[in-house]
């Protein structure tokens, strides 16, 4: 059965234009890459769940490689709970997301994140490359 990636999640986040390519390319190359579940917001009884996921291979994980490869700022990988935090949201929210993965394990994924962007930001690449200034100007992104 062959899913298009783009029907099962939704970025918001600015992106480069060639995140689905890479997307493939990668789960090709990490064939045995594992769903681990980060996060869950309840959506109500009768609408289940929105889970947060990382996807990984060993030590490989298809996330950091995202945002090394410019296909995103850092910021798209945030889970909602640093969100809800970051945008004072979280006192207004009346369920607040459950975190599953450790948060020694988010915490170091955070790290890796902020890295993987200093180095796609340091060699221009995706959307930090100089075709995308003007986008990344509109949204905000440095």
């Amino acid at each position: 059965m062959c899913i298009r990636f783009s029907e099962l999640v939704f970025f918001k986040a600015m992106r480069s234009e060639d995140v689905d390519t890479f997307i493939f390319s990668w789960l090709e190359s990490y064939p045995k890459a594992q769903v681990i579940p980060a996060t869950a917001i309840s959506l109500g009884a009768k609408r289940g769940h929105l889970i947060y996921v990382c996807i990984e291979d060993d030590n490989k994980n298809l996330n950091i490689a995202l945002i090394r490869q410019g296909a995103f700022p850092g910021g798209a990988m945030i889970d909602a709970i640093d969100y809800l935090r970051a945008t004072g949201m979280a006192s207004k929210s009346e369920q607040l997301p459950r975190r599953i993965m450790p948060d020694d394990k988010y915490k170091a994924f955070l790290k890796q994140v902020m890295s993987a962007e200093m180095e796609a930001k340091q060699e221009y690449k995706g959307i930090w490359a100089d075709k995308y200034k003007t986008m990344r100007e509109e949204e905000g992104i440095e």
